[in-house]
């Protein structure tokens, strides 16, 4: 019973893959024909079977090659709209120039170069790990990009269905009798297709069977009504195609043939096609990593896609990716093996080879139906898109390059966009305010340990000094109206400014002129200005440039008490005659009193000189450590750990020559035995000196909090 059971889930899953093949060869390969009937119109038409033939081919290889070397599970890489597009336009360009002396087998030529350029171009993103470079161009512009594409198609839908040769249409001659009949079964189809895509519950292999049951139905009419050879007289086919050509590479007098002087002149254009099919390739693979649940190397894609394009060009096939559509739906169906993708590759080469003859009999309103539809999907994302955009800038500037592509041309759209959002980007960055948080010398304080009295005195004296944290880029519109802010909170008492560069992620040109104009002007108020962490470029001559802030608090701090130089600052100090079992040192400048790991074994008392505390191992780096604490005589060292009997936590170094009293264990221990009330005394000493620190600790974590 096992064994049938494996068996028919074996046949169920065979048939499964074999139904996602179908539907997603007939999907691809509809597109594909469709934008191969979107480049070679009109007078071009000519190439349509040979156009039909490497499109296909393309798409096959490409399809076949990522499913092989790449890793996003099911990828199904046919022609892409979004490139082929802006390689229709730039086709129109040099049709126009030319004239008579463009053929259709020059068309080849040129969409062979853009596939070219398209793969290296890939090629050299993935193997410099550039593909995140997507994530800088802005998103309304991506998003405008999209809804412009599908405005392109749904139009290029419609030339299609009415055979008008051009790539723009006439409302005047669309609208007339002759051309309704042929674009508005058409429209009908495509905006079914689009309805039946997007309806939740719908079978996976829809829109195939839809595109299917239209083209029966086309034939089932026509052989009731009329006859195969009418249809084809009245333009109702995309063929017929007669004599269907043998595939073949592009050939040396073809590429002698053409007028490179004409294709020099649309490098712009083609360089935009190459851009357009990586950053489209980029953003779909982005997205197929969330609708895969399955993490993509975006730059293998990059190379592998690459290559595939380089390949093809040979065929002058257009530029091919994964099409995020087409890969959904094969993780839709579960068709996620690279045996599936690798099938629809090589049917789609097959049918490139051999199926030419049979595309001829396609209705051109069923082409164009495809084509439509994929229109209409872009252009509601983009709607949904709006809905949730924060305001109507975005909707107004996506407003404007939707136009310009659709009435200028994508690239000049893309261009026109990246311009304006860099404007708007600037005017909203030139409200975010420079300063992130202004402080006075009453909350602005130094690690250095003060005593009470000090505290006091530089609470009393926190008028005199400002501290301006600044923010972010400083460019000329930022700091344009700090400029005023910063001179109406400096005005006297303020004797002191310390502006802190820690947070700043860059500075240009104008906003750097500012700033020392500011600093003349505060100069010349009686202001003493002071950088900390600042560029180079931002020291103008005569300036201090403290390392970092806590530097600059110190030693203008010290400037402040110098005017209480007549406050004691030794109420806490022990009592000499408690000191009197205390062994006197002294100890250089420069010297690593205490070392993170080392035991406990002494309790230091410091009497005269600075020193410093540090973060465990910062010394040993080769760089300037960054200070935890600066404790000024006297003043505890090495209390916890010697009170709790632990290992040291901290690296201390004397800054100046101290004077240390220092204990050890042994003795504290007898001391302990036998004056019990000195020990008392003491550790109240300590204890009184342990909360005069966790308030101050405190009040800093407040007004960084704040």
């Amino acid at each position: 019973m096992a064994l049938r059971s494996q068996d028919t889930s074996a046949g169920a899953s065979v048939l499964a893959e074999v139904l996602a093949i179908l539907s997603l060869l007939v999907s691809a390969a509809g597109l594909t024909i469709s934008l191969a009937a979107l480049t070679f119109s009109g007078p071009l038409a000519d190439g349509l079977p040979r156009g039909t033939t490497v499109f296909l081919l393309g798409a096959g290889i490409t399809t076949a090659l990522v499913a092989l070397r790449g890793s996003v599970p099911g990828a199904i890489s046919p022609v892409q709209d979004g490139p082929t597009i802006v390689l229709v336009a730039v086709v129109a360009r040099l049709a126009a120039e030319s004239g008579a002396n463009f053929t259709a087998d020059q068309i080849i030529v040129v969409t062979g170069l853009a596939s070219l350029i398209t793969g290296l171009l890939m090629a050299a993103l993935g193997s410099f790990s550039l593909g995140g470079i997507v994530r800088f161009i802005p998103a309304v512009v991506i998003n405008a990009f999209v809804a412009g594409t599908g405005c392109l198609l749904f139009l290029g839908g419609l030339s299609v269905m009415t055979d008008s040769g051009g790539h723009g249409l006439s409302p005047a001659s669309l609208f007339t009798p002759e051309q309704i009949k042929f674009w508005l079964p058409g429209v009908a189809l495509g905006l079914a297709a689009y309805l039946v895509s997007g309806r939740p519950g719908a079978p996976k292999a829809a829109v195939p069977g839809l595109i299917i049951m239209a083209t029966v139905a086309f034939y089932i009419v026509t052989v009731a009504a009329s006859s195969i050879q009418a249809v084809e007289e009245a333009s109702w086919l995309i063929g017929p195609f007669t004599d269907p050509p043998s595939p073949s590479l592009i050939t040396p007098s073809e590429v002698a043939d053409v007028a490179w002087s004409d294709i020099i002149a649309q490098l712009p254009g083609l360089a935009a096609v190459a851009a357009v099919a990586t950053l489209a390739l980029m953003l779909n693979v982005s997205g197929l990593e969330s609708v895969t649940n399955h993490r993509a190397d975006l730059n293998d894609e990059l190379k592998v896609t690459g290559t595939a394009n380089i390949l093809q060009s040979v065929l002058g096939a257009a530029p091919s990716f994964h099409a995020i559509g087409f890969t959904a739906l094969a993780n839709r169906m579960g068709a996620t093996s690279k045996r599936v993708s690798v099938a629809v590759g090589g049917l789609l080469v097959l049918f490139g080879l051999l199926g030419t003859a049979i595309v001829g009999y396609t209705p051109r309103f069923v082409v164009g139906a495809l084509l439509v539809a994929v229109g209409v999907g872009l252009i509601m994302d983009w709607v949904g898109e709006m809905r949730r955009a924060p305001g109507i800038t975005d909707t107004v500037l996506s407003l404007i390059i939707i136009g310009c592509i659709v009435g200028v041309g994508v690239l000049e759209g893309i261009v026109l966009g990246v311009v304006i959002a860099c404007g708007v980007f600037i005017v909203r960055y030139s409200r975010v305010d420079p300063v992130r948080r202004w402080r006075t010398g009453a909350t602005a304080r130094s690690q250095v340990d003060r005593s009470v009295a000090e505290t006091e005195a530089l609470v009393a004296g926190g008028d005199r000094l400002r501290v301006a944290e600044l923010q972010g880029f400083l460019f000329f519109g930022s700091v344009t109206g700090m400029t005023d802010r910063i001179m109406d909170e400096c005005r006297p008492p303020v004797e002191q400014v310390v502006f802190d560069f820690r947070h700043v992620t860059g500075i240009d040109g104008s906003a750097l002129s500012l700033l020392h104009r500011l600093i003349d002007d505060l100069t010349e108020q009686g202001v003493t200005v002071r950088l900390a962490s600042a560029p180079q470029a931002a020291v103008a001559q005569g300036l201090t440039n403290h390392p970092t802030l806590d530097e600059a608090l110190a030693e203008v701090e010290q400037l402040i008490l110098t005017d209480h130089s007549n406050e004691t600052t030794t109420e806490n100090a022990v009592p000499n005659e408690l000191l009197a079992v205390f062994e006197r040192r002294t100890v250089p400048a420069g010297t690593t009193l205490l070392a993170a790991g080392d035991d406990a074994d002494e309790l230091i008392y410091l009497l005269t000189g600075t020193l410093s505390v540090f973060a465990p191992g910062e010394i040993e780096q080769g760089q300037k450590p960054f200070r935890l604490r600066k404790a000024t005589a006297p003043s505890w060292i090495g209390e916890i750990g010697f009170l709790r009997r632990t290992e040291r936590t901290a690296d201390v170094v004397t800054d100046t020559e101290v004077e240390l009293a220092v204990i050890d264990r042994e003795t504290f221990d007898r001391l302990r035995r036998q004056q019990p009330d000195a020990v008392i005394q003491l550790l109240d000493n300590i204890a009184s000196e342990q909360a005069r620190l966790v308030d101050t600790l405190s009040s800093a974590l407040s007004e960084a909090s704040g």
